[in-house]
């Protein structure tokens, strides 16, 4: 099962992104669906979590750090840098969705080994 090392990777940075700005429930939604795509793989399950990031209302492209969130960033200047980080981050995880999909594996059925393994 291919599990999208980038995509989560990617998630993870988000979801810390996210908590640090104190925006505790949106990194909780951005890890589930992270989660999500640790548990199926890079199939459709996995990929609609991560799509319904941003098709969800309010979508995670309408999170934007404000004078609210100052005190946690270090001043307007700490919140145009989190702001910057945070568009760059959505732009990598939809450009990483694109990824083509993978079929999900049948239950019970043998995982491939990795070449690396040896």
């Amino acid at each position: 099962m291919f599990n999208h090392p980038a995509l989560l990777r990617q998630l993870n940075l988000c979801a810390e992104q996210l908590r640090r700005a104190g925006e505790s429930d949106w990194s909780r939604r951005v890890l589930a669906a992270g989660d999500q795509v640790r548990r199926s793989g890079w199939t459709e399950t996995g990929k609609v979590a991560v799509d319904l990031l941003f098709s969800a209302d309010p979508g995670l492209d309408s999170v934007l750090f404000g004078a609210e969130h100052e005190r946690r960033l270090g001043g307007p200047v700490g919140v145009a840098d989190a702001n910057g980080r945070m568009s760059e981050l959505r732009d990598r995880l939809k450009q990483l969705a694109a990824y083509p999909l993978r079929q999900a594996l049948a239950p019970g059925a043998p995982r491939q080994r990795s070449p690396d393994l040896g």
